[in-house]
């Protein structure tokens, strides 16, 4: 009889033993998941965010102005802005250079722009939470080739603070095919040591470069990952597709110069005025670096824009 009670009582230790065993297991097993996912969204919380930010674009109102432009044609120009320069950057860029682009639209946050104003509200339903502009640009490129057109031979990606020289980037682009896929980044290297050598570049990709891009890298992760400034991020994007990009900055033997900083703060000697002392001492160093093919300029005001396009293109100097 002892025997018999110990032997049931060996089982059911034995059993208690092996259901606690395989609750600590269950246990341990949850929480090393709930562990590896938790570093998983840490790690990939930019890639979680971005399909999620991906799928944001909603109640999109587009400008009578902007219905009105073709839908094919050799250039479309686009330029990622904000509800705050509304009344001074869109206005200049839309009475400067922006009308020269067979298709120039201003990409924003609102719909309170007047409808002579050609105007898409692609980032309405979007949030400002953390660093945007990475995820804003593949928007923007998506919703330029997918919604709009993809009739266009050349896609002008275009920063709010630059002024584009339409006609030198239409004779830059013509020895180009726009059936290979091209990535062309207009860089920003500064003449000078000044806060102005930040200024992020504009780039220019071909036909079949959007093609690559809404078909092959939109939301995808791996080819495609978040990256801190935006530009060089949608580089890496393209690089990683095997597009060849071509990085032009300030070069003598080209006519791509972008110009990096404000030329009218250059000579003030707060911005070591470099320009100043030059122009001062007769200096040619200086002003053979600007290209009379110039591109771009960048780190540009409302009311400089509005300058410039004055002194290009409404005076005549007589001979």
């Amino acid at each position: 009889m002892f025997f018999v009670a110990n032997s049931n009582f060996k089982t059911n230790n034995s059993y208690w033993y092996i259901l606690k065993q395989t609750l600590q297991f269950i246990f341990f097993a949850i929480s090393i998941f709930l562990c590896v996912r938790f570093l998983y969204i840490v790690v990939n919380e930019d890639a979680i965010y971005s399909r999620t930010f991906l799928k944001l674009v909603t109640n999109v109102h587009t400008s009578k102005q902007a219905l009105s432009l073709p839908r094919r044609g050799n250039l479309f120009c686009f330029v990622m802005t904000s509800r705050k320069h509304h009344k001074d950057r869109v206005l200049a860029i839309n009475q400067t250079f922006l009308r020269r682009c067979e298709y120039g639209i201003f990409y924003t946050d609102t719909d309170d722009l007047e409808e002579d104003i050609p105007y898409s509200s692609i980032f309405k339903s979007h949030t400002e939470e953390g660093n945007a502009d990475f995820w804003k640009s593949l928007v923007a490129l998506k919703h330029s080739y997918d919604n709009i057109s993809s009739q266009y031979d050349w896609y002008n990606f275009i920063n709010e603070d630059s002024f584009v020289l339409v006609e030198n980037l239409k004779h830059f682009l013509k020895d180009f095919n726009p059936k290979i896929p091209h990535f062309f980044m207009f860089t920003v290297k500064p003449l000078m040591k000044s806060r102005y050598g930040s200024a992020k570049p504009n780039f220019v990709l071909s036909n079949e470069a959007m093609r690559l891009f809404s078909t092959k890298l939109f939301g995808n992760d791996t080819l495609c990952s978040y990256n801190l400034d935006s530009s060089i991020g949608i580089e890496n994007c393209f690089k990683n597709a095997g597009v060849k990009t071509r990085n032009y900055g300030n070069s003598e033997n080209h006519h791509d110069l972008g110009l990096s900083f404000d030329v009218q703060q250059s000579f003030n000697d707060k911005h070591n005025g470099l320009l100043r002392s030059a122009f001062i001492n007769h200096s040619k160093q200086i002003t053979n670096r600007f290209s009379q093919q110039l591109i771009s300029l960048h780190h540009i005001s409302a009311s400089q824009m509005l300058t410039i396009e004055l002194l290009l293109y409404h005076i005549q100097v007589s001979p």
